[in-house]
């Protein structure tokens, strides 16, 4: 009797475990698919606009010099004319190199699936809900001069679109990863 419950206790932990680990690689698998359609979708974005710089390009650095960048100091990038500015930062966290995964367009005769500074919100909202892109909120953002901005979503990337508060004309445009 006493074996009997020994084994059944044995066989109960070994299906948590199993189950444990099952689970593990799944959620592990679907970070890893989350992140291959998020490239998938950086591609689709640097085909179809316009930044002076690529959404998601590596950062091309070696691990002795990647050590010298970290959350508060990340490596930069920026447009010639000061209008596009990009910040290096790992997607997946764990990753050895860092991707392009802010970009800020604050000037210029840049785009982003053709939504341009100066464009209607309205209009733009309904060029990327036409591409799948879902608003996931708008808020105030005191700390950068008082805008308004909207936020869209698809997979781990962000759009954002900033207005002045009593505005529908776009004043600024980011881009952003959300991992």
């Amino acid at each position: 009797m006493v074996k009997k419950a020994i084994m059944i206790i044995v066989l109960i932990c070994l299906l948590i475990i199993t189950l444990t680990v099952v689970f593990i690689k799944s959620r592990e698998s679907s970070k890893i698919k989350l992140v291959e359609e998020t490239i998938q979708e950086a591609q689709e974005i640097n085909r179809n606009s316009f930044m002076g710089v690529e959404y998601l390009e590596f950062a091309g650095l070696t691990e002795e010099s990647a050590d010298h960048f970290n959350d508060d100091m990340p490596g930069a990038k920026g447009t010639s004319d000061g209008y596009v500015e990009g910040y290096y930062f790992k997607i997946p966290k764990d990753s050895i190199d860092r991707r392009l995964t802010q970009i800020f367009i604050t000037g210029g005769d840049y785009h982003v699936f053709g939504i341009r500074l100066g464009d209607n919100i309205e209009q733009a909202t309904e060029k990327l809900k036409e591409r799948g892109y879902k608003k996931t909120g708008t808020r105030e953002n005191i700390n950068r001069d008082g805008l308004l901005r909207t936020r869209f979503q698809k997979k781990l990337v962000i759009i954002e679109l900033s207005t002045d508060m009593d505005s529908q004309i776009i004043k600024e445009i980011a881009i952003l990863t959300d991992y």
